[in-house]
C-alpha cells in the first residue's frame, strides 16, 4: 500500500494576497497536511485581456517575489509544495522556486509544449483523470513516461458544487488503480 499524502488544496483562494496565501500554508501545516498546492499562472498567459473573467483573473495572479515569499513560508512550515501550471513562463518561475511536484489539470493535458516540459521536470505529478476514458489515459501515462516524468498519481476529482455522493464516482479509483498499475487519489 502507499503512503497516504494529504495536500492542502489553496489554489487560488489567497484571492491575490500573499498575507492570505502565507496564512493559508500555515493554516495546512497545522492540521498536519504534508504538503500544499498553489495554482501558478500568469493572467496574460492564461485568458485573452476582452475576455469578462479576465480582470478576476488578473487580481488573483501574484507576482514573482510574492511567490518567492509564500514558497519560503510553506517550506519554513515543514510543508511539501506542489503548483498547477497553465503556461510555460509559470511553469519556469515554479521551477526557479523550487515547487517538489505538479498537478497536470485536464485543460492542460492536451498542450504540446507545457505537458512535455512538465512531466521532463522529473518531478512528481498529479494527472487529473476525471473525465478521461481509458485511452485517453493511456496515452497520457505514455507520454509523461516517454518525457521522463518522475512518480505518477492518478487524480480522480469533480468539478461539481456541491457534489452528491452520487455524483463522486468513487468505484472509480479502485479500477484506475487496477487498469493503470498507478497511485490513486
Amino acid at each position: 500500500a502507499e503512503p497516504v499524502i494529504v495536500i492542502a488544496e489553496v489554489a487560488s483562494s489567497h484571492e491575490g494576497q500573499p498575507a492570505l496565501a502565507i496564512e493559508l500554508a500555515h493554516r495546512a501545516a497545522k492540521a498536519s497536511a504534508d504538503a500544499v498546492k498553489f495554482q501558478i499562472f500568469r493572467a496574460a498567459e492564461l485568458v485573452v485581456s476582452h475576455h469578462p473573467k479576465a480582470p478576476s483573473f488578473r487580481e488573483l495572479e501574484l507576482e514573482p517575489a510574492a511567490w518567492r515569499e509564500v514558497v519560503a513560508a510553506a517550506r519554513s512550515a515543514g510543508l511539501r509544495v506542489l503548483a498547477d501550471v497553465y503556461d510555460m513562463p509559470s511553469l519556469e518561475l515554479a521551477e526557479a522556486l523550487g515547487v517538489q511536484g505538479y498537478k497536470i489539470p485536464t485543460t492542460i493535458a492536451g498542450d504540446p509544449v507545457l505537458l512535455p516540459a512538465i512531466a521532463g521536470t522529473g518531478k512528481p505529478l498529479l494527472a487529473a483523470v476525471s473525465g478521461e476514458g481509458e485511452e485517453e489515459i493511456r496515452a497520457l501515462l505514455g507520454l509523461l513516461r516517454e518525457r521522463g516524468a518522475g512518480d505518477i498519481v492518478l487524480h480522480h476529482g469533480f468539478q461539481g458544487f456541491q457534489t452528491q455522493l452520487a455524483d463522486t464516482h468513487l468505484r472509480r479509483l479502485a479500477w484506475l488503480r487496477e487498469r493503470f498499475g498507478c497511485p490513486v487519489g
